[in-house]
């Protein structure tokens, strides 16, 4: 399930690379750029919602709900 409603796709479970960091995740094949919201966590990283692009969590967000 997406934003925007359901979408049937391939899902496979993989090791994700992201920089220097990994961890396993699922990849979905898609027209859209998918990321797992567990993947994110575990890589701690978050998407900035004013530019969209992938940001490391910071010291100060890590103790904080919202950071992810």
């Amino acid at each position: 399930m997406t934003g925007i409603g359901v979408m049937e796709s391939d899902t496979y479970a993989a090791e994700v690379r992201i920089g220097e960091d990994r961890a396993p995740g699922y990849v979905m094949v898609s027209p859209v750029p998918l990321i797992d919201y567990e993947l994110l966590q575990h890589l701690r990283m978050k998407v900035n919602p004013l530019t969209h692009r992938l940001e490391k969590v910071s010291a100060e967000d890590e103790d904080s709900p919202r950071s992810y």
